[in-house]
Order: C-alpha cells, then structure tokens, then sequence
C-alpha cells in the first residue's frame, strides 16, 4: 500500500504544482489585460527580482508568523548528502512559481505581439 500511495501523493503535488505554476501566468496576463502595458509588469517583475538578490540584515524566515502566509519560505534545512537535488525536486519540480526570468519571456513576448 505504500508504494501506489506514494505515487499518488507525487503525482497530486506535481498536479498541483502546475496549476499553481499556470495561475502565475494567467495572473500576469490578466494584469496586461487590465493595465495594457506587458513591459511595465516585465519591468516590475525586473525589479522585484533584483532586490531579492540582495540579502536582509536579519534573517525573516525566523519570525514564523510570516511562513503560515508563505511570504517568507521556511529556512532551507541543510542536508549533508543530495542537498542540490532536494532543492531542484522542491523548487523545479514541485515549485508552485515558474522562473521570473521566464515569466519576464513570456510578458516581453506578448507586448510584441499587440
């Protein structure tokens, strides 16, 4: 029983996955709908990007009452062994957001479109 329960535990989370990752990008749509300019939320999206890069002074993930909103990912434990391969299972896999730098693609793609 563990076994087909296992996959079909995966095969949800997978699911799930992929609609959260289309919600993004019927999210970014209907704002080019509602504000008519793709390259100003491409732009905005640039932005948000490169301030991520740089790190806080404190460290947010402590302060739990943000991670119940997932505002804030819950710290990354650090695994001795397969550390690069969780993260690429949790974040490529089943990451519920596509790649900025994709989503950006898509967004100067539809500008040029109309």
């Amino acid at each position: 029983m563990a076994l087909p329960s296992g996959l079909i535990i995966v095969l949800v989370r997978w699911c799930v996955a992929v609609v959260a990752r289309y919600r993004e990008y019927v999210a970014d749509r209907g704002a080019v709908a509602i504000t008519g300019d793709p390259a100003a939320l491409a732009g905005a999206l640039e932005t948000l990007d490169t301030e991520l890069e740089r790190r806080p002074s404190a460290d947010l993930r402590e302060h739990r009452s943000t991670a119940a909103f997932s505002i804030v990912p819950p710290p990354w434990e650090k695994h001795r062994f397969f550390d690069r391969t969780r993260r690429f299972v949790s974040r490529t896999l089943f990451g519920t957001h596509p790649p900025t730098e994709r989503r950006i693609e898509r967004l100067r793609f539809a500008g040029a479109d109309g």
